[in-house]
């Protein structure tokens, strides 16, 4: 219903540290407030139901944090150690309100 795939949003990056999933989505345009809302829930609940783990989403969709959060994942993807986001990672989960605790 709200993969990759289907019609509400076209792409998404995450990056896991600790127990803490950081999600960014990027949003199709014209879909705004309770569909968002309902979108980021959604996704939330689904990383909760891959990885039982994971006791925290943060799901955004605001563009820059989204950018962020996608530089994070690139830098990790190419062997760069985590804790040398430590910084990033912290501003980007102080910026989101959290889906899920």
């Amino acid at each position: 219903m709200y993969s990759s795939r289907g019609t509400l949003y076209h792409k998404q990056q995450l990056v896991i540290t600790g127990r803490t999933c950081i999600l960014g989505l990027n949003i199709k345009p014209g879909v705004e407030g309770s569909r968002t809302i309902r979108i980021k829930n959604e996704a939330a609940r689904r990383v909760r139901m891959v990885d039982k783990r994971i006791t925290t989403v943060r799901v955004t969709t605001d563009p820059g944090l989204v950018t962020c959060i996608r530089k994070v994942s690139e830098g990790i993807s190419k062997g760069t150690p985590i804790r040398n986001f430590t910084v990033e990672t912290g501003e980007i989960i102080r910026r989101i309100t959290p889906a899920s605790k």
